[in-house]
């Protein structure tokens, strides 16, 4: 054989075991997370619970929450992506807020990206509530929540398979005791 030619299949054959490499570790983010973090993170004095098969990528002011499976990021699969922000506590969401602004500028901003509205969803958050609306567009979603009497709001971006998980972080969301609490108890 061709001392080129080898040298050519060898590369190729490189090639494509990277890539395969690549397909098949990305969907162990999530347990890899799972095993090295527990079930939960924490932001802004909420314990958030993160679903298995999930994973997060850390940002102090937005932590992402992922779920990719096989093929990511070379092909077109299910995906889910939430990301939590925080304004000024000093200021927190109330419903009329809620109902007037956020959802108006939510709503504008799916339009313009070819979204419509399927739903609005209001979610326990503790003793709190979350109030979301839901849009779609073929099988994408994007969700987007705030919780009422916090300065919280939550985004989801996705395949709509994976909505039901973004209310089961909702759902599974609590206020962190204050570590003084806990040396006292």
């Amino acid at each position: 054989m061709n001392r080129h030619l080898k040298r050519a299949i060898q590369v190729a054959c490189a090639f494509l075991g990277g890539i395969l490499i690549v397909l098949l570790v990305i969907p162990l983010f999530g347990p890899a997370w799972h095993g090295l973090h527990g079930n939960s993170i924490s932001y802004q004095g909420w314990r958030v619970h993160i679903p298995a098969g999930f994973y997060v990528w850390n940002s102090r002011e937005h932590p992402a929450i992922w779920k990719t499976t096989f093929g990511t990021p070379l092909f077109k699969v299910p995906y889910a992506h939430v990301t939590l922000f925080s304004g000024n506590p000093e200021q927190p969401f109330d419903l009329k807020e809620i109902r007037e602004n956020f959802s108006k500028v939510v709503a504008e901003e799916a339009s313009r990206r070819g979204f419509r509205l399927i739903s609005s969803i209001v979610v326990p958050v503790s003793s709190r509530n979350a109030y979301c609306w839901q849009f779609s567009k073929s099988s994408k979603s994007l969700v987007r929540c705030a919780i009422d009497g916090t300065a919280v709001a939550v985004f989801y971006e996705g395949d709509s398979r994976y909505v039901p998980d973004l209310f089961d972080i909702l759902r599974g969301m609590s206020p962190e005791s204050p570590r003084g609490a806990k040396a006292a108890a």
